[in-house]
C-alpha cells in the first residue's frame, strides 16, 4: 500500500483523466476535427513560434484570432504540443517575467518551414479525413482497440495505486507519462 495521499492522489487524478478521455472517445468526440479536415495543431504552433518567441497563452490567442470565429485549438491542444516540441529538440522554454516563453531551435525553424510548405500545398489527393473514432469501418476497429487498451491501462494503474509500494507507483506514473509523450509524438507526425 502507498502511505499518505500524495501518491494516490496523483494516480487517482490520472485515472480520472483517463476515464474522461475514454468517455469522450466513446462518445466520438475529437476536438481537433474542424469541418471535414483535421487541423495540424503542431504545424500551427510551429508557425506562431517561427514569427516570434511566445508563451503558451499567446500561442492560443494568436491561433484563436486566426480562426476568425471558427474552431481553433485550445490550451488542451497547444500546451502538449509545446512540450512535445521541447522533447523533440525543436523548441526551448525559458522563464521570463514569471512566464514560460517558447523559442524555436534551428531544427524547429526548419520544421516550421516544412509545416508552412505542407499548409501551402493543401491536403494531398486521396488523403482520408477523420470525423470521429466511430465513423467508417477502419475507425471503428481502431476506436474499439484503443478504448480497450485505455480501459486496461486504467485498471492496471488503479491496481498499482491500491496495492503498490511508493516506488512501484512512481514507476507506474513514469511509464504512463512516457506513454503519453509517445502517443503525442505519433499524432504529431501527421
Amino acid at each position: 500500500m502507498v502511505d499518505g495521499t500524495s501518491g494516490n492522489s496523483v494516480v487517482e487524478r490520472g485515472l480520472q483523466t483517463a476515464r474522461e478521455v475514454l468517455d469522450r472517445f466513446r462518445a466520438g468526440a475529437d476536438e481537433r476535427v474542424v469541418g471535414d479536415a483535421q487541423r495540424d495543431v503542431r504545424g500551427d504552433v510551429l508557425t506562431v513560434l517561427a514569427e516570434q518567441p511566445s508563451n503558451g497563452y499567446r500561442v492560443v490567442r494568436v491561433l484563436a484570432d486566426r480562426a476568425d470565429g471558427g474552431s481553433a485549438p485550445g490550451a488542451g491542444d497547444v500546451y502538449p504540443v509545446l512540450q512535445l516540441l521541447a522533447d523533440e529538440g525543436l523548441a526551448t522554454a525559458e522563464e521570463l517575467d514569471g512566464r514560460r516563453v517558447w523559442t524555436l531551435t534551428d531544427a524547429g525553424r526548419a520544421a516550421a518551414d516544412a509545416a508552412r510548405d505542407r499548409a501551402a500545398a493543401g491536403p494531398a489527393t486521396g488523403t482520408s479525413t477523420r470525423r470521429g473514432p466511430f465513423d467508417g469501418a477502419g475507425a471503428v476497429a481502431g476506436a474499439g482497440s484503443t478504448a480497450r487498451a485505455v480501459a486496461q491501462l486504467g485498471q492496471a494503474a488503479a491496481l498499482a495505486a491500491q496495492t503498490g509500494s511508493r516506488d512501484q507507483v512512481a514507476e507506474v506514473v513514469a511509464v504512463i507519462d512516457e506513454a503519453r509523450r509517445r502517443i503525442v509524438s505519433i499524432l504529431a507526425r501527421g
